[in-house]
C-alpha cells in the first residue's frame, strides 16, 4: 500500500431511533498486513447457560474507584442469555440488492421482561427520557508489558464512575504475544443492559479469539463459570474492532478464522459458528473477512463490513434469517477497505464508515451523506468513528495537526463544518451518549517518553476537558483503546 497510512478508530453503538445495533462502545484498527504500523475453528461449547443476570446494581461492577484492583484473569465469558436473539418487527430496505433484505425470515426468539418504562409506553405514558452517561470503560492493549519468557503484553480495562475522580485499572489477560514491539490489537467491547462489561479479544501469540464477561462479582465464561471461551483458533486478522455486540445482553461476534468470515453467538446450548463466506464467496472478491465490524439489524441478525485480501476492497456482508449475501460496494478505490464501523438507520440501511471516508445504502445505490452516488472523502492522516444512541454519526480526522470532529445525523443531512478536540492525537476511538455527547479515548506518545492514555469529553461550554487514564512506562507502547459509555 502507497502513500500515508490511514488508522480507523471508532465507537459504535444503538441509534436509538431504530439503528437495529445493541452493541454501544469503542473501536478501531490498523494494516493486518503490516504488523507494526500505526493506525489510529470451533467454539467450546460449554453446555446450556443460564439467563443473564438481571441485577442492574452497579455496585457490583469492577470496581472504578481511584485504587487500581488487583490483577485478573479473564474468568471469561458473559453470563449471557442463553438464548437465541429475538425476533422483532423487520426493517424495510435492509440491505442493497442481492443482498438479503429484512424480509419476514424465521427467527429465534427469547422471551424478555418487559421494563416498568416499556410497560408504560405501551399504555399510553411517556417513553423514558435519555440519561447523561453514569460509567465509563476504557479497554486497551499494553504490548510492552513483560509476562514470561518468551510472551510480552496485557489487555488492560479502565472503568470510572462519571462521578469518580479516578479511574481503577485492571488487567484482564498477559502473555498475548510472542515480541514486545508489535503494535496491532484486535479487541472489542460492549457493555450490556445492568452496565456489565463483554469483552472479546484476539490472542495473538495463540491465534485464539477469547471472549469473557463480568457478572457482577468475576470475569466469567458466557455460560457463567470462572475463566475465558475460546471461540476459535488459527483467526487471522491483526487488527480490528467492533465485532462484538450484544442483542437482548446475548453476545454475537464475527471474526476472520483462516481464510473464511465467520460468525458466533451464543446459545442455549452454547456457543454455535457459522462459516458467513467462505474463501471463494458467490459474490465479491475472494479472501474476505478482514477487519469486520458487526451490527445487529431490529431482528437480530448480523450485518457487516469487511475488506478482502486481494484488493483490500470494502464489502457488506448480511445474513436474512436463512443465508448470507455479500456485495463489493462500488465506487471506491482499492486499498481502502481497513478500519471499519458500521450501523444501520431507522430503515435498516447500512452506513459503513471506513479507511477513507464514509458511504451509506439509500435504499437504491451507496451514496455518500448528500445522496451523490459514491463517498464523502476526508483528506486525513487517519479516521475515527462513531454512532452515537441519539441517531448522531460522529466521525473523527486528523486535519494539520490536530484532531477534528464532525457529526451528522444519521437519518438525514450533511456533515457540520467540525470542531477542534485535541492536538497530536493518534489511535482514536469515538463514544456518543443518549442525551448528544461526544467522549473520545486516545493514545499520546513519542519517542523516549511514557505513552499516555487519555479520555476527553465535550463540556457544555464547547471546551473538551481532559483526564489521564493510564500511563504505561518510558519507551513502552499503549495501543488501540476503545471506548464504551453506560448507559
Amino acid at each position: 500500500m502507497s502513500g500515508k497510512r490511514i488508522g480507523w478508530v471508532a465507537a459504535l453503538a444503538l441509534c436509538a431511533a431504530g439503528c437495529g445495533d445493541d452493541d454501544s462502545g469503542p473501536r478501531d484498527g490498523t494494516n493486518e498486513t503490516t504488523p507494526g504500523d500505526d493506525g489510529g475453528g470451533e467454539f467450546a461449547a460449554d453446555g446450556d447457560a443460564p439467563p443473564p443476570d438481571a441485577s442492574d446494581d452497579s455496585a457490583d461492577l469492577p470496581d472504578p474507584g481511584p485504587d487500581a484492583g488487583p490483577d485478573v484473569m479473564p474468568d471469561a465469558g458473559p453470563d449471557a442469555a442463553d438464548v437465541e436473539p429475538e425476533g422483532l418487527s423487520d426493517a424495510t430496505d435492509a440491505g442493497p440488492e442481492g443482498t438479503p433484505d429484512a424480509a419476514d425470515v424465521p427467527v429465534d426468539t427469547v422471551e424478555d421482561e418487559e421494563s416498568a418504562d416499556e410497560a408504560a409506553a405501551d399504555d399510553g405514558g411517556p417513553p423514558p427520557l435519555p440519561v447523561p452517561p453514569e460509567r465509563l470503560y476504557v479497554l486497551f492493549y499494553e504490548p510492552s508489558a513483560a509476562a514470561s519468557a518468551g510472551r510480552w503484553g496485557a489487555l488492560r480495562l479502565a472503568a470510572r464512575d462519571v462521578a469518580a475522580t479516578a479511574w481503577n485499572v485492571e488487567t484482564l489477560a498477559t502473555g498475548l504475544y510472542d515480541s514486545a514491539y508489535y503494535t496491532y490489537g484486535s479487541l472489542e467491547l460492549a457493555v450490556d443492559s445492568a452496565g456489565r462489561p463483554h469483552v472479546a479479544y484476539m490472542a495473538f501469540a495463540d491465534r485464539e479469539l477469547r471472549y469473557t464477561r463480568w457478572n457482577g462479582s468475576a470475569w466469567v465464561r458466557a455460560e457463567g463459570t470462572p475463566g475465558y471461551d475460546v471461540l476459535d483458533t488459527n483467526v487471522f486478522t491483526y487488527n480490528a474492532r467492533h465485532f462484538l455486540a450484544l442483542r437482548a445482553d446475548v453476545p454475537h461476534l464475527v471474526y476472520r478464522q483462516e481464510t473464511n468470515l465467520k460468525y458466533y453467538r451464543w446459545t442455549t446450548g452454547g456457543w454455535v459458528d457459522t462459516v458467513a463466506l467462505p474463501l471463494y464467496p458467490a459474490t465479491g472478491e475472494p479472501n474476505p473477512g478482514g477487519g469486520p465490524a458487526l451490527a445487529l439489524d431490529a431482528a437480530g441478525r448480523p450485518h457487516v463490513a469487511h475488506h478482502d485480501h486481494h484488493e483490500y476492497h470494502l464489502h457488506y456482508a448480511a445474513f436474512d434469517g436463512t443465508s448470507w449475501s455479500n456485495v463489493m460496494i462500488p465506487g471506491l478505490p482499492g486499498m481502502v477497505g481497513e478500519y471499519k464501523n458500521i450501523a444501520l438507520d431507522a430503515l435498516g440501511r447500512p452506513h459503513i464508515a471506513f479507511q477513507l471516508g464514509y458511504t451509506r445504502w439509500n435504499g437504491t445505490t451507496w451514496t455518500a451523506a448528500d445522496g451523490t452516488p459514491g463517498y464523502d472523502a476526508f483528506d486525513a492522516s487517519f479516521i475515527s468513528a462513531g454512532f452515537g444512541p441519539d441517531g448522531t454519526v460522529l466521525l473523527g480526522a486528523h486535519v494539520s495537526g490536530s484532531l477534528v470532529l464532525y457529526r451528522r445525523p444519521i437519518d438525514g443531512g450533511d456533515w457540520d463544518a467540525g470542531t477542534r478536540v485535541d492536538a497530536d492525537a493518534s489511535m482514536v476511538d469515538f463514544a456518543g451518549d443518549q442525551v448528544g455527547g461526544a467522549h473520545v479515548v486516545l493514545v499520546r506518545s513519542s519517542t523516549g517518553t511514557a505513552p499516555v492514555v487519555r479520555y476527553l469529553h465535550e463540556a457544555p461550554d464547547g471546551t473538551w476537558p481532559a483526564e489521564t487514564v493510564y500511563t504505561g512506562s518510558a519507551g513502552g507502547q499503549l495501543v488501540h483503546p476503545t471506548l464504551a459509555v453506560w448507559p
